[in-house]
């Protein structure tokens, strides 16, 4: 990367140089042509002009970081003095699970007059993106009501059963529960096969292949609160699935049971 007192040396986002990938989104309004160790001539808003020798390109993937270019805070001084020790935004990074809105209200204490924009502020396509992104979840979730269909229908079609059961003497407590505990059991094996085939193959075939969007490449992961919270639904949709048929059953007689 840059050294911090390089004067004559400049670095392009793949976005702006095109580097002759033509593949990549912008590159019909790029340099298209531009390596490392090509020169190029930058005029700043000053007015001023000044060619620097390209010490690299970098591609992060994300194409707002990608047209951008960097050079040393040395040079760019030289080029406007009158920057020098002053800034016009100041960027912090917040731990995970740190409230944004505390540390704002930590360093307004400090000073009068400043202003705050979180992430979400700023985002712009980013944050269409993350929405986009929740709303597939959303509709991802639409498995359980298809966990509940299955179950229910494939309790129903054992109706016949289940007044047979009736009709040699099994208590219907006993006929619920077992019913109960089918569902349950095979809640908990889907769950466990689920879990494992997404954690140990579906994953590390992800990550080797990631799913590339024009803000980067996105992975796949398992967040134990999301993982919490689909085993308790599934687990609820599945006994719920179960028992309203048995409890339909036990309400007719054991011949409408037995007969349809």
């Amino acid at each position: 990367y840059l050294d911090s007192r390089e004067r004559d040396a400049i670095m392009l986002g793949v976005q702006l140089s095109g580097s002759d990938k033509e593949n990549v989104e912008l590159f019909a309004s790029s340099l298209k042509h531009v390596h490392a160790g090509d020169k190029v001539e930058v005029t700043f808003s000053n007015g001023q002009k000044k060619q620097y020798t390209v010490k690299g390109i970098f591609d992060t993937g994300f194409i707002q970081t990608d047209i951008q270019a960097f050079i040393s805070d040395v040079e760019f001084q030289s080029i406007s003095p009158t920057s020098k020790n002053k800034a016009t935004n100041i960027r912090v990074k917040v731990d995970e699970g740190i409230d944004a809105g505390w540390v704002i209200s930590k360093i307004e204490s400090t000073h009068e007059g400043l202003k705050f924009q979180t992430w979400e502020d700023t985002a712009g396509i980013v944050k269409s993106m993350t929405d986009t992104f929740k709303m597939i979840n959303q509709i991802l979730n639409v498995v359980n009501i298809t966990v509940f269909i299955v179950t229910y229908v494939d309790v129903v079609n054992r109706k016949r059963q289940i007044g047979i059961q009736r009709a040699i003497g099994i208590k219907p407590r006993s006929i619920i529960l077992s019913y109960l505990f089918r569902a349950l059991f095979y809640a908990v094996m889907g769950l466990i096969l689920g879990m494992v085939v997404y954690g140990y193959v579906i994953i590390p075939l992800e990550m080797r292949r990631p799913f590339t969007f024009p803000f980067g490449p996105a992975y796949l992961t398992m967040s134990p609160i999301m993982m919490a919270r689909t085993i308790i639904i599934l687990i609820i949709v599945s006994l719920v699935a179960s028992f309203l048929p048995v409890w339909r059953v036990m309400r007719k007689t054991i011949l409408d049971s037995i007969w349809g």
